[in-house]
């Protein structure tokens, strides 16, 4: 940015260029995401601990306060809860117990 003066010595023009940098920005943000899932399947030690991990792993790189993985109960009937995430900043213990509690019926 350059700032052109008058006589006066107070600011008269403003001249600079601006840049969107926001795709560059989304994109390494979307890198960093697939690095840290790619890390986090290449250390899998089970389904449970994976999708906990994968979970905090989006969250966390997407800007998210909350997120949770459900799936439908091998028997079909039900929809249950795999994985819950909380950003550290973030207190919710009454929100995660409920999460935690409930069943939907398909």
């Amino acid at each position: 940015m350059h700032v052109a003066r008058d006589a006066a010595g107070g600011p008269a023009r403003l001249f600079g260029v601006s840049v969107d940098v926001t795709d560059a920005r989304l994109a390494a943000q979307r890198r960093d995401v697939e690095h840290a899932i790619a890390r986090i399947l290449s250390e899998a030690n089970g389904l449970a601990e994976t999708r906990r991990r994968l979970l905090g792993a989006i969250g966390a790189a997407l800007g998210w306060e909350v997120g949770a993985i459900y799936s439908i109960h091998p028997k079909g009937e039900t929809l249950q809860l795999d994985a819950f995430w909380h950003a550290s900043d973030v207190q919710v213990p009454r929100f995660e117990s409920r999460t935690r509690g409930e069943r939907f019926q398909s």
